[in-house]
């Protein structure tokens, strides 16, 4: 990206924000090859459009990309090919990365508030100092995943495949507020003020 400051994808106003038409504005003009890209991961997705995705095998390419400290808050990366990709730093809150391949991706340091990341493959990632508050890791695969200093304040791993106790140990949660949900067996966290 060029310029002094990345794109915003911004969340548009009400209760169902998700389901807005127009989710990018962007905080200052990126370039039209970015600005498309951006467009694309932020439009609503109809249940047509979805159904002829899934027929035409459409998968978003994003394998090693260098997407550190892009704010991709509310992107509809469903499926996306993000393996080997930097996302050091990105904002994923709130975003849809439902069966995406992120094997191998650097998240350090990002923010995944609320994202929906079930059946995804994680294998490798690192989520090294990663917020992952109320994330949701259903069917995940978390085999080799890096949680070492990752906040897993009311994350849900609970039915993620591949996960070690020690995996959990290295992370924390935030005391007095809910504990992640882990598979039957696992002792939480330790716990942070």
């Amino acid at each position: 990206m060029t310029g002094k400051h990345p794109p915003r994808v911004s969340a548009p106003e009400g209760e169902n924000a998700e389901d807005a038409d127009d989710a990018v504005e962007p905080a200052i003009a990126p370039p039209p090859d970015v600005q498309a890209i951006l467009d694309l991961l932020g439009r609503k997705r109809s249940a047509a459009h979805c159904a002829w995705e899934s027929d035409q095998d459409f998968r978003l390419l994003l394998s090693g990309a260098d997407l550190s400290g892009a704010n991709l808050s509310f992107a509809d990366l469903f499926g996306a090919s993000l393996s080997f990709a930097n996302l050091s730093g990105a904002d994923l809150s709130r975003a849809n990365l439902r069966r995406a391949n992120l094997v191998r991706a650097d998240l350090s340091g990002a923010n995944l508030t609320d994202a929906r990341v079930s059946g995804a493959e994680l294998a490798g990632v690192t989520f090294s100092g990663t917020r992952l508050f109320a994330a949701n890791f259903s069917g995940a695969h978390l085999g080799g995943a890096n949680f070492s200093g990752a906040d897993l304040t009311g994350a849900n791993l609970a039915d993620s495949f591949n996960l070690t106790q020690d995996q959990i140990d290295s992370a924390f949660y935030r005391r007095f507020m809910a504990e992640p949900k882990l598979p039957d067996g696992f002792r939480p966290p330790p716990a942070r003020e």
